[in-house]
């Protein structure tokens, strides 16, 4: 089997990462393996890698997980070591060549939630067949800017926020959004991001809320028949009987924050409001503090920005085993 490789260096904990790179040799020891540059320079001393050309080294795109999508070609699988972001970034880089190929992920992130994150070590990887697995399509959330430029693709979640989930000195933080796109991770606590001008709409009909805006979540729904008859889960119970499979989430106060655990209160009320669309649907979001935040990657500051949101049934490939 022909295997592209994919390695972010940057993401999660190192020391499992090192961990997964010391077992990766044997499980690829009989098939041809193929990378970037960018990535031989960091698995040179663990892998035997072919090095494909980066063919897009004067393009705009400086995101190396983005360009090794774009540039890994005619292969019959691509392995991403990294987070959420990772793979995100890889389909993104598929998607602008229009060439998508079915991905593995091996968790190498902070959260790892996404469902192209199919193995947490390479024992796990070894016990199942690459070549006997069949690939299939994963639902996502695409965000286009409004000139209708893809931005990327979410199969965890978009999020609007000032902060972003990620992994400093081994513990899970959230930083401060605008330095971490710059390489710098500031521990923040989110704040709200809902201003007196931000507009939601969904089809052109507008929301008005009776709350403020804390942060807005968005996922596509995978296992919709989890949620059957989980009334407690308010309209996500509803996503079995419909073919809207996607859900917007608009908090009063920051959902997504790193706290200690006497920080939280469980007899405050978490106010939100939620609201299912599907892929003949759009929504459109405009004027929120913060960014769009696509699998933890800062895309789009959206202070004075606006966005489209659409459900895609066909985002991906993976191997399901």
């Amino acid at each position: 089997m022909n295997i592209g490789i994919v390695y972010n260096p940057f993401s999660g904990d190192q020391d499992k990462q090192k961990r997964i790179l010391g077992g990766l040799k044997n499980v690829l020891k009989k098939h041809k393996v193929y990378c970037t540059k960018s990535t031989y320079n960091f698995l040179s001393k663990y892998i035997t890698c072919d090095i494909i050309p980066d063919m897009f080294d004067a393009c705009h795109i400086t995101n190396y997980s983005v360009k090794a999508g774009m540039a890994l070609k005619n292969i019959d699988l691509v392995l991403v070591l990294g987070g959420d972001g990772t793979v995100s970034d890889v389909v993104y880089g598929q998607r602008l060549v229009d060439n998508l190929i079915p991905i593995l992920g091996i968790a190498c992130g902070t959260a790892n939630a996404g469902p192209l994150v199919s193995f947490s070590t390479t024992k796990e990887l070894e016990k199942h067949s690459i070549i006997e697995g069949e690939p299939k399509y994963i639902m996502g959330i695409d965000a286009y800017d409004i000139e209708g430029r893809l931005l990327g693709t979410a199969f965890n979640d978009i999020v609007f926020s000032d902060s972003v989930v990620t992994t400093l000195s081994k513990k899970v933080v959230t930083v401060n959004a605008e330095k971490f796109i710059l390489g710098e991770k500031i521990p923040s606590t989110p704040s709200n991001v809902g201003k007196k001008n931000t507009e939601i709409d969904i089809n052109g009909n507008k929301i008005d809320l009776e709350h403020n805006i804390g942060q807005i979540i968005v996922s596509a729904v995978i296992n919709s028949e989890y949620y059957k008859a989980k009334a407690i889960t308010g309209k996500l119970c509803w996503i079995p009987y419909t073919e809207k499979k996607a859900i917007m989430v608009i908090s009063k106060q920051p959902i997504i924050k790193i706290a200690k655990p006497e920080d939280y209160n469980p007899l405050e009320p978490l106010l939100l409001s939620q609201y299912l669309f599907g892929s003949e649907d759009t929504v459109r979001i405009s004027n929120t503090k913060g960014y769009l935040v696509i699998d933890g990657n800062p895309k789009l500051s959206m202070n004075n920005s606006e966005c489209l949101l659409k459900l895609n049934k066909k985002a991906a490939l993976k191997y399901d085993f």
